[in-house]
């Protein structure tokens, strides 16, 4: 078997896997969380600000199996640092459908920066894009130019979903996962 990461969107807390990434255990002996060595794990599993740390190391990786599930470059862009904590955490909430019990209290942002990636040819490592074509916060459009600069990702829309696919098409996410990424890099 192999280990996992799952980083995590800066919003949300490890229920979120727990309630929705849980299938996952049963592929890997060893799943953690929010770590920065990204370096020791086989999978990296990303959602939304997670990306960004995956993104920022890419052209550190080798051999990796990188899932970016709604990533974006640029937290400014789409959400105020500056907004109530309260109200932004209510927004992001109404915004996504992610339960107020998955999403962490005690946000900080002082480490968010914007990544900047060059055009390249993704041969070192496989990565793979989940995005929901009814997303809320993120454009398709940002979505596209991460598969655009990063030539030979495999790009998977997901229909009647939003910023989280998991949640607004489980079964088609869950498929992706297991059916194709999973299947063709590790097998069952």
């Amino acid at each position: 078997m192999e280990k996992l990461l799952f980083l995590n969107d800066f919003f949300c807390n490890n229920r979120l896997f727990d309630k929705y990434f849980f299938f996952l255990k049963n592929y890997f002996n060893d799943v953690s969380y929010n770590e920065n060595n990204l370096e020791n794990y086989d999978f990296i599993i990303c959602f939304g600000g997670g990306c960004l740390l995956a993104l920022d190391k890419l052209s550190l990786l080798k051999n990796k199996i990188i899932i970016l599930i709604t990533p974006y470059l640029d937290f400014d862009l789409f959400f105020d640092r500056n907004s109530d904590i309260d109200k932004l955490i209510s927004l992001y909430s109404e915004k996504t459908g992610i339960d107020k019990e998955c999403l962490n209290k005690n946000l900080k942002f002082d480490n968010i920066k914007p990544v900047f990636l060059n055009e390249q040819i993704v041969k070192d490592n496989k990565i793979y894009i989940i995005y929901g074509d009814s997303n809320k916060i993120i454009p398709l459009d940002f979505c596209l130019k991460i598969g655009m600069i990063l030539h030979g990702v495999s790009f998977h829309l997901i229909e009647n979903a939003g910023y989280a696919p998991f949640i607004d098409n489980y079964t088609t996410f869950r498929k992706i996962l297991e059916d194709v990424i999973i299947d063709e890099n590790i097998g069952r």
